[in-house]
């Protein structure tokens, strides 16, 4: 496993010699393809997620559902000037009570 670290200011975020940083998303997605790696997962916040979006490079979604309502709460993405439809491919149950759909990402 490798472990990128996309960031404005590299080797403040996690001092650990074990993790490659990137400035960009495309930076992120080059340095795997030049390490041989054909699948990536994005696993950021808000901002991380939009960027990435934004820039093209998500081609699939996973979105586990738990039963907890919130009234408040980080968004999946940060709010921004993208649109994306999804198609649905499948479901699976992760456990009793959570539920992960997958998508496919419809480029428009």
């Amino acid at each position: 496993m490798t472990k990128i670290i996309l960031s404005n200011h590299p080797h403040t975020s996690v001092p650990d010699d074990k993790c490659t940083y990137v400035s960009s998303p495309q930076q992120a997605l080059d340095y795997l393809i030049g390490k041989g790696y054909d699948k990536a997962l994005v696993a950021g916040g808000s901002e991380i997620n939009s960027a990435f979006m934004k820039a093209g490079l998500i081609d699939e979604v996973r979105i586990s559902v738990e039963p907890y309502i919130l009234g408040n709460g980080i968004p999946l993405f940060k709010q921004g000037d993208f649109e994306k439809k999804l198609q649905y491919i499948d479901q699976r149950k992760i456990s009793n009570s959570i539920l992960q759909l997958h998508y496919k990402v419809v480029n428009r």
